[in-house]
């Protein structure tokens, strides 16, 4: 686990912090709790919020311009990139999400360095170390090796699942088994899993933007329970009183799991489907560190963070 330098005493002044890509629910909610104690402005391709945080301000980017980026990061401390591009654009292209992922964080990677920001902040997806597939793996650090390629340190928080209300994986979840009568679950997605709260989430992000002592780091975070697959699918059918029959399966290709989670939620992006698949054949829990030991006091269960939002799916 790769350990950050000392970076020196916090300035008395509050950070001045740029969130790219702040119109999602996890995006929402980091906005409004920095906004407690620094000075924020939201980037979103979208149009702003109308009922956005007010302790925030809001202004539409496009992340392919560099001149706005340039613009918008200007006498900025700190960076948090929560960009993903799962949605449709209406860009006439044939990239893939993770392309334009690639393309988006080079730009905001050299709109930073040349805007003196101290610090990218990005949070990503575990990378587990019992995937056999290299190029995969090196996939999925793409983005942070873009980030910091011009020189300015990159903080990197890893979460194998996010439990946001109103989130695309918990909403992907939910639609599994509500209404379902079976549920598979086949061999290969039994591997534990450590979901972290929205809560404990915007905790770490908050020590990780106050404290410069942890710039640069690469963490793993995770919540109070460690799980599997078939217990996420158990608490989201309690959660949303439904009652399937979870079912084990000796042989079921990824292929076809993800062909049934796409039919179980046509609404959702492809992409999102094929990712929370991926993940399903890998171990998601988080390993020790300085800001793990931190957030773990009071940290919440996923199910006290989510059952108030989702009582009426």
């Amino acid at each position: 686990m790769q350990q950050p330098a000392d970076s020196g005493k916090q300035s008395a002044a509050a950070p001045r912090v740029v969130v790219v890509g702040g119109s999602g629910s996890i995006g929402l909610a980091v906005s409004a709790n920095l906004g407690r104690d620094c000075d924020v402005l939201t980037l979103t391709r979208f149009e702003p919020p109308a009922d956005g945080p007010a302790n925030v301000t809001w202004r539409q980017c496009d992340l392919f311009a560099p001149d706005e980026l340039d613009a918008h990061l200007s006498g900025r401390d700190v960076a948090v990139y929560l960009v993903h591009t799962r949605l449709p654009s209406a860009r006439l292209d044939q990239a893939k999400c993770e392309d334009m992922d690639l393309i988006i964080a080079d730009n905001v990677a050299r709109a930073a360095a040349r805007q003196g920001i101290r610090q990218i902040l990005c949070l990503r997806g575990l990378v587990a170390d019992d995937d056999p597939d290299a190029e995969t793996r090196a996939r999925r650090n793409e983005v942070v090796e873009a980030l910091g390629a011009y020189g300015t340190p990159v903080t990197v928080l890893r979460a194998s699942l996010v439990v946001a209300p109103g989130g695309s994986t918990v909403n992907l979840i939910a639609g599994l088994v509500d209404g379902a009568r079976i549920v598979p679950v086949p061999r290969w997605a039994n591997h534990p899993k450590q979901p972290i709260a929205l809560p404990d989430l915007l905790r770490a992000i908050r020590e990780c933007v106050l404290d410069p002592a942890l710039a640069g780091g690469d963490y793993e975070i995770g919540g109070p329970v460690v799980t599997d697959w078939r217990g996420i699918l158990r608490r989201a059918a309690e959660l949303v009183k439904a009652h399937p029959r979870i079912v084990a399966l000796r042989w079921c290709p990824r292929w076809l799991y993800a062909w049934w989670v796409r039919r179980r939620n046509p609404a959702a992006h492809p992409a999102l489907a094929r990712l929370l698949v991926a993940d399903l054949e890998h171990d998601g829990v988080a390993r020790a560190n300085p800001l793990q030991t931190r957030i773990a006091e009071g940290a919440l269960a996923p199910r006290e963070a989510i059952s108030p939002f989702l009582e009426d799916l």
